[in-house]
């Protein structure tokens, strides 16, 4: 029988057979979740739920969370539960242990998302980026930039403040001795951009060291109140978090589960796609485990073009363990085709579908699963999104 051993954290019940499935991400080759399903298909009650009881069994956890659902979860975990727009996170703040070139391709493509140019809107939102001559020319000047401040002995972290000085400084006069066409006018405009992000309300969570750690045995970070200051364009804050967890991650000898609520919402952009990407590999080498939740499937679904693979592809492939709840007309052969899945297994997400039903997968064992969360975890999981003060 699949998912039979009952040591592992409780999943739900076997929807063919009727037996007990138990199941814990940290048997698999790696320790990466995708947990996805369209709206009222269960996704956030069966997220909660494998959540809260990978960590009964010891495992950290820490929540990113768009829509501050999981507060009342980190609470009942006795853990913190923190609000972006109350406090900061600082995407500077990397562990001096960490070489200057793998810091800054981490801190590089979230400066992206913050200083780049508006090329397209995906789901009523911008998406920016920078071209690769910038992209290559900035990852230079971060490093440049980490080296100099590390070398300095300053007391301090450093901040966005303090980087664009630098762009504004050392860097364009760098850029002017090169005397590449249109080379500092580029830098100026990538730092006037920067600079919007340490004014004002913005300031407050994009330019301050850090207010809280991310480590704990559970932690969420909330950006609701903070989506309200930036008039719902969250990527900017969720790519600067998750920067910012990357400076943070490092080896406990805990086993760690992060999980990104709405994943799709840094998924959008290309660019904080690719930060989210860097966690899940870096989280890899640091023995913790990445899970994405969702309702935006297409955002994980393989479009066979042949193209360079969307980053939702990628980590769609890359996760050991997915689980698939019920999905929404018109993506059933896509769905089929990207998790392999059996045409019985396709019709208990379609056809048969219900909240709480989905397909199990890991690695090359599956079943299809009812998530039984129980009535003593319901009153914690079931959606309850917590609105910001006025």
């Amino acid at each position: 029988t699949a998912f039979g051993d009952p040591s592992r954290p409780l999943v739900g019940i076997d929807a063919a057979t009727g037996a007990t499935c138990w199941y814990s991400v940290f048997d698999r080759n790696n320790f990466s979740a995708l947990i996805i399903g369209s709206s009222g298909a269960g996704k956030s009650v069966a997220a909660k739920t494998l959540l809260v009881r990978h960590h009964l069994q010891g495992a950290d956890v820490l929540v990113i969370d768009p829509e501050s659902e999981y507060r009342s979860v980190t609470t009942a975990l006795g853990g913190e539960y923190v609000e972006l727009g109350e406090q900061s996170l600082n995407a500077f703040a990397i562990d001096p242990s960490i070489g200057a070139e793998e810091a800054a391709g981490w801190v590089t493509r979230t400066l992206s998302v913050l200083g780049g140019e508006e090329r397209d809107y995906r789901n009523n939102r911008p998406v920016r980026s920078l071209p690769a001559q910038d992209m290559a020319w900035l990852f230079s000047e971060v490093v440049e930039f980490i080296e100099a401040w590390r070398q300095s002995g300053a007391w301090r972290e450093p901040v966005l403040g303090d980087f664009c000085a630098h762009l504004e400084g050392p860097a364009l006069q760098r850029a002017a001795r090169l005397n590449v066409e249109g080379r500092v006018k580029r830098c100026a405009d990538i730092a006037e951009r920067l600079r919007v992000y340490t004014q004002g309300e913005k300031g407050l969570v994009f330019n301050r060291p850090s207010s809280v750690s991310l480590r704990g045995p559970a932690v969420g970070v909330g950006l609701c109140r903070l989506a309200s200051q930036l008039r719902a364009d969250l990527t900017p804050a969720l790519a600067f978090v998750l920067a910012a967890l990357l400076g943070e991650l490092q080896k406990t000898g805990r086993r760690r589960v992060i999980l990104v609520d709405e994943a799709h919402r840094v998924l959008s952009d290309p660019d904080a796609g690719e930060v989210l990407a860097d966690v899940v590999r870096t989280s890899r080498k640091r023995g913790a485990g990445v899970w994405m939740a969702s309702q935006s499937i297409r955002d994980f679904l393989s479009t066979g073009s042949g193209d360079r693979p969307s980053p939702g592809e990628v980590l769609a492939t890359v996760a050991a363990t997915k689980l698939v709840l019920g999905v929404e007309h018109g993506l059933e052969r896509a769905v089929q085709e990207t998790f392999h899945l059996t045409d019985r297994e396709l019709a208990a997400i379609t056809a048969q579908r219900h909240p709480g039903r989905g397909v199990l997968i890991g690695e090359s064992e599956r079943a299809i699963v009812d998530i039984l969360p129980g009535p003593h975890l319901l009153p914690v999981v079931s959606t309850s999104p917590i609105q910001p003060a006025a």
